[in-house]
């Protein structure tokens, strides 16, 4: 189990580099388009937001994964225990 979920994790964090690659190359013309045609301010609170999201995204991918993992394990032996592991990850 350990061995399928760090291959799990490795595909996650592959896939989250290159969607946040992604993004960034969208993200910081539009941040350059806020600044000339709006006001300063609002391209860095943009810039800052997505920044933000996007680490809050990576964060609970990461944590969703970990979560699942357990849950898997749970429920061999006590299904309970798996869908209460489920809920609070």
């Amino acid at each position: 189990m350990r061995r399928i979920s760090s291959y799990i994790e490795e595909g996650t964090k592959a896939f989250l580099n290159r969607e946040f690659k992604t993004i960034i190359y969208f993200m910081i013309p539009l941040g350059a388009l806020l600044w000339i045609f709006l006001r300063w301010e609002i391209s860095l609170g943009f810039l800052i937001g997505s920044t933000f999201s996007m680490l809050a995204a990576y964060i609970g991918m990461i944590i969703a994964v970990k979560a699942n993992v357990r849950t898997a394990n749970a429920s061999i032996s006590d299904p309970e225990k798996a869908v209460m592991i489920a809920f609070r990850g």
